[in-house]
């Protein structure tokens, strides 16, 4: 990273932090009854991508209508990835200079009135934070960080980073648990 991008994410942790402070609300939460779920995840990261896959296909099969958005850090002129039904994505060229995307797609998404929004990434991305923190959801569900930035009200940790699978697996296992 060079000094001006070190630069970049402290201010943007700097206003993600005073988001943080303003979305302190509590909400409950009922799996069986959610039936419109977004996932939020690094495209750049092949197991996050794949995971993000699986994820999408299994609550697809629970009768949930599924959203994803991807963050992929290249140019959207250089790339030649196209979304398909369901998985959008945001680039680093929609990114300001804060790193908060400014797009379109990225609105949509965070004013869709999601019951559950679940965040994927292993790494803390502020563009992420930043579409998290400003998500219509009812329920935020994510990794355990320990950054201060977390937007989420139900967060699992002690998985290794590299274990997204089980992480995934086990995010939807404990959600499904609060319905009893």
């Amino acid at each position: 990273m060079t000094i001006i991008d070190n630069i970049r994410t402290f201010f943007a942790n700097q206003s993600l932090k005073k988001l943080v402070k303003q979305a302190d609300k509590v909400n409950r939460f009922n799996y069986n009854s959610c039936k419109n779920v977004g996932i939020v995840y690094n495209a750049d990261n092949n197991a996050e991508t794949r995971a993000a896959i699986e994820l999408y296909d299994k609550l697809k099969s629970e009768g949930k209508q599924v959203s994803t958005l991807g963050y992929l850090n290249i140019d959207r002129k250089k790339t030649t990835i196209h979304p398909k039904l369901g998985f959008d994505y945001f680039y680093k060229s929609d990114l300001d200079w804060k790193l908060f995307p400014k797009n379109g797609i990225v609105d949509t998404f965070m004013n869709t009135p999601f019951g559950l929004v679940i965040d994927l990434t292993t790494m803390p991305l502020a563009s992420i934070d930043y579409v998290i923190g400003h998500s219509n959801a009812t329920t935020k569900a994510g990794r355990l960080r320990n950054n201060g930035i977390v937007f989420y009200d139900f967060m699992i940790g002690g998985l290794p980073n590299e274990n997204i699978d089980t992480f995934a697996a086990q995010l939807i296992h404990y959600l499904k648990l609060l319905n009893n």
